[in-house]
């Protein structure tokens, strides 16, 4: 496994805004809402760890994704 960041890094990484006091609290909002499908994590314990190499690795296929969907919408 490689290197593991919690929420408020991920947040950071992934250029979101914190509504409240705690950096992470926004990525927490979206996975409790389902709004990041298939964002890899890990638990441990009450807290939530993301594998950076597959967070990028996920970036990049929500990046071809949403290229690909709107080449096909015009």
């Amino acid at each position: 496994m490689g290197h593991l960041v919690g929420l408020a890094e991920l947040a950071q990484y992934l250029g979101l805004v914190s509504r409240g006091r705690r950096p992470g609290n926004r990525i927490w909002e979206l996975l409790r809402a389902g709004k990041l499908k298939g964002l890899p994590y890990v638990r441990v314990g009450r807290a939530y760890r993301f594998n950076m190499a597959d967070v990028e690795a996920w970036v990049r296929r929500q990046a071809a994704g949403g290229l690909n969907g709107a080449a096909r919408s015009r």
